[in-house]
């Protein structure tokens, strides 16, 4: 069984003065890279955390002559209301004679926050009721996944990318194929078969919860990104299949900007609005929409699928 060869996981609780550790923020990454007989090669890791915004990156590689190789990268951020992922990945592998060989590249990024809040009505007679909480999330992103085949002797082949949102509300009945993620993108050759599927996430998340009016409630959301880039060159002979052939694949996911709290409304039984503020541990507003982060994680797509193409048709000359 393949298992990542290092995990790092980074968990911070924001220090915010006068107030508890109920609000936290947690971010996440796992990359592995595998060649031959399922042996990682080679590896690299770096971690950076900064007060109140934990932060994970990450970059991975392995490459030896002839036997294919691979990278992986992730990143992940996290703060109350605003949560960042990116992931990429790539692999490559030549048909040698009478091998199979099999190059696989798995990224996975996941950031979370959860915080205690308290909505006050601002008619202090309505204290004690319950009343339904009805918000949205904002994802901003994109999904590329793709599979570069130069010989039919050649096949599970593939890039795929899975979007997770979740947390207090969320709906989970997303469905992707037989996957339950928010969005998912396949493509390429999985068990022989083609693949060729794109379910992109809604760009607006609704969520709705109950809460009861001058009391405290815990909140938590999550995003994660979950990548693989399959590369597989069956044995040649130079006969009936040709030896040299290049099988390549990547994937990339950047969220770096970003899923955004969108703010809240809150209504009582009848559906009537009431008016309100709220507090939280964490000292965000949830009733006001995040401010929009400057974007992240661009440097993901520097060997992203486009420049992973273009490196297939020139080995392939």
């Amino acid at each position: 069984m393949r298992t990542p060869f290092r995990i790092l996981t980074l968990v911070a609780t924001l220090n915010v003065a006068g107030v508890s550790n109920a609000a936290s923020t947690q971010v996440l990454y796992e990359m592995a890279v595998y060649g031959v007989n399922s042996t990682p090669l080679s590896s690299s890791n770096t971690t950076t955390s900064f007060t109140a915004q934990p932060i994970a990156t990450g970059n991975q590689n392995i490459g030896a002559s002839g036997n294919g190789s691979g990278n992986s990268n992730a990143y992940a951020s996290a703060t109350p209301g605003i949560l960042k992922a990116s992931i990429s990945s790539s692999a490559d592998n030549v048909a040698a004679t009478f091998s199979n060989r099999a190059s696989t590249a798995d990224s996975r990024a996941l950031a979370n926050f959860i915080d205690e809040i308290t909505i006050n009505p601002l008619n202090t007679g309505l204290i004690g009721n319950t009343v339904t909480v009805s918000g949205n999330l904002l994802l901003s992103g994109i999904m590329l996944a793709g599979a570069v085949d130069n010989n039919v002797g050649i096949q599970d082949s593939y890039g795929q990318v899975f979007i997770n949102v979740s947390g207090t509300g969320v709906p989970t009945n997303w469905g992707c194929t037989s996957f339950t993620y928010t969005g998912c993108v396949r493509n390429g050759l999985y068990g022989g078969v083609a693949v060729n599927q794109q379910n992109l996430p809604p760009s607006v998340i609704p969520f709705s919860f109950s809460a009861v009016l001058g009391t405290s409630t815990s909140i938590q959301y999550t995003l994660e990104l979950q990548g693989r880039s399959n590369a597989f060159a069956r044995g040649c002979d130079d006969v009936t299949l040709p030896c040299g052939a290049l099988s390549v694949a990547s994937m990339s996911a950047d969220f770096g900007h970003s899923l955004l709290w969108g703010g809240i409304t809150i209504a009582d039984s009848l559906s009537n609005p009431i008016d309100f503020t709220v507090t939280s541990t964490s000292q965000f507003d949830y009733k006001q929409a995040a401010v929009v982060p400057v974007p992240a994680a661009a440097w993901l797509f520097g060997s992203g699928l486009v420049g992973l193409i273009g490196v297939a048709r020139r080995k392939s000359r």
